[in-house]
C-alpha cells in the first residue's frame, strides 16, 4: 500500500505492528507519577496512514507543559519503540466515560479525526466531550 504522494510503501506487516502497538499502549505504559490515566487512539495521517493520538489526565498537583509532553513521548518510545511514539498528546481534566467507568475511545477517535460524534447517550458526563473537542480543535487550529 502506498500513501498518496508518498514515495514509501507501507507493508501490511508494518500496519499489523502499528495496530499491535496501539493495542499495547494504555494507562499501564504511562507509569510516570504525573499521569492519572491515558487513552490512546489511532487517527488518519496523510503520510503515515495512521498516527497515534494520546489523551492524558494528570494527577492533582501536576501541570501540563511541553517538557512533560516530550517526556511522555520519549517514555513510550523507550518502552515500546519509536514506532509507538504518539504524534499528538492532549492533556485533559477528564476522559469521556460510560456510566460504568469505561473510557469511550470511539468518541476520542471522532474528536482526533474531527468527525461528528456518534451516539453519546451512554456518557456519564456529556460536558467532558464538549470541552475535549474544543481543546483539540484549539490545538489543531
Amino acid at each position: 500500500m502506498r500513501a498518496e504522494g508518498s514515495t514509501r510503501s507501507v507493508s501490511p506487516r508494518l500496519l499489523a505492528a502499528t495496530t499491535e502497538t496501539l493495542r499495547r499502549l494504555g494507562p499501564r505504559q504511562f507509569s510516570l507519577t504525573a499521569v492519572a490515566e491515558a487513552a490512546v487512539v489511532g487517527k488518519t495521517h496523510e503520510l503515515k496512514g495512521q498516527a497515534i493520538a494520546c489523551f492524558v489526565t494528570l494527577r492533582d498537583g501536576h501541570k501540563q507543559s511541553p517538557a512533560l509532553r516530550d517526556e511522555l513521548r520519549e517514555f513510550v518510545a523507550k518502552k515500546i519503540g519509536a514506532l509507538a511514539r504518539p504524534d499528538d498528546i492532549l492533556f485533559s481534566a477528564d476522559l469521556p466515560k460510560t456510566r460504568s467507568g469505561k473510557i469511550m475511545r470511539r468518541l476520542l477517535r471522532d474528536i482526533a479525526e474531527g468527525r461528528a460524534l456518534g451516539d453519546t447517550t451512554t456518557l456519564a458526563d456529556p460536558n467532558v466531550v464538549a470541552s475535549l473537542r474544543d481543546e483539540y480543535e484549539d490545538k489543531e487550529g
